[in-house]
């Protein structure tokens, strides 16, 4: 198994480079020789979010990051935005993306079994142009403007890349994101491994098992010392 030299990490909505998952995966993995590049995906603002000018931005971080072994890791919205990106690329171009772990991805954000934007919340989007969005740094309320929506009609769900092995991650209890759109994933994804946990959105119930499925993922198991048990 290839050991990638970095993993470019992508938030989710109204996250920033500093949210928890990814200060955690960095602070893991760098010990253990794996640096992380935290993207920023509120592009240009939180308030203005342009989803196609994040994927633009991810697809050429993924490029600059070649030759390196590279592990893309994203959450929520992030891999919403993570897998359009791959998809934009041509197969050569994202040849150094050896492992793709998505943790309760937004596969498809008009799935009627989820709450992140609900038939109703869209319509008041809409009548306002405007829609409260949390920031998740600040802890306040954004309004983010419809084109966020706009775009994310234009884009439709998430693709599927095939040919990368890939680990979803979701909280059977996540009342965000239902876990049926990993599950549909999984199921057209060859290659996809799927772990439901006891958890909500967030995934931090027990962040040394989260840390643990991902490590075994993209390293493989741990050898037990001579003598160990």
């Amino acid at each position: 198994m290839l050991k990638p030299d970095l993993i470019i990490y992508l938030h989710g909505l109204g996250g920033s480079p500093q949210s928890a998952k990814g200060v955690l995966i960095a602070s893991h993995f760098g010990p253990l020789g794996i640096a992380t590049q935290q993207l920023r995906l509120s592009i240009p603002s939180l308030a203005e979010l342009s989803p196609i000018e994040a994927i633009e931005h991810v697809a050429a971080q993924l490029r600059e990051a070649s030759p390196r072994s590279v592990a893309l890791v994203a959450s929520s919205f992030g891999a919403y935005i993570g897998l359009h990106a791959m998809w934009r690329l041509a197969q050569e171009e994202r040849a150094h993306v050896t492992r793709l772990v998505l943790l309760a991805p937004l596969i498809n954000p008009w799935d009627s079994s989820s709450s992140l934007l609900t038939t109703e919340a869209e319509a008041e989007w809409a009548r306002r142009k405007r829609f409260p969005v949390r920031d998740l740094e600040s802890g306040e309320l954004v309004d983010v403007h419809y084109g966020l929506v706009e775009e994310l009609k234009s884009l439709g769900p998430a693709p599927v890349c095939p040919t990368i092995p890939a680990l979803v991650v979701h909280g059977r209890r996540d009342a965000v994101v239902s876990p049926s759109q990993s599950e549909g994933f999984c199921k057209i994804h060859p290659t996809a491994r799927l772990e439901l946990l006891d958890e909500d959105h967030s995934l931090l119930g027990d962040r040394p098992k989260l840390l643990g499925i991902i490590e075994e993922f993209l390293l493989g198991p741990r050898s037990v010392p001579a003598g160990g048990r």
